[in-house]
């Protein structure tokens, strides 16, 4: 297989130092988008909750967020869970008692 032209001509023409140059580059970009998929924390996430009754019927929303450690405010607590609700009351999620307001 042979790289275009262009290419080539930027390695003196040498096709197999092009070959390896581009195969080094790709390696790099890859290995990049790998750590920062795979290998970097998020700071935050969150997720919207709808709480619904034995029916079915939706009854109000819950916005729930994990900050993770060492940013901010939360730098010496560990990781956070805050719970958002639009109403007074127990959220509860997965049996699991998340915030009360």
């Amino acid at each position: 297989m042979e790289l275009p032209e262009s290419i080539q001509n930027l390695f003196g023409g040498d096709n197999t130092k092009a070959m390896l140059a581009t195969s080094g580059l790709l390696l790099i970009i890859l290995g990049l988008a790998a750590y920062f998929l795979f290998f970097s924390a998020p700071t935050e996430s969150s997720l919207t909750v709808k709480v619904t009754n034995d029916s079915g019927q939706g009854m109000w929303m819950a916005k729930v967020s994990l900050s993770a450690a060492g940013q901010g405010e939360n730098a010496d607590s560990g990781n956070k869970l805050s719970v958002t609700t639009g109403r007074d009351g127990i959220a509860v999620f997965g049996g699991f008692q998340l915030a009360r307001k």
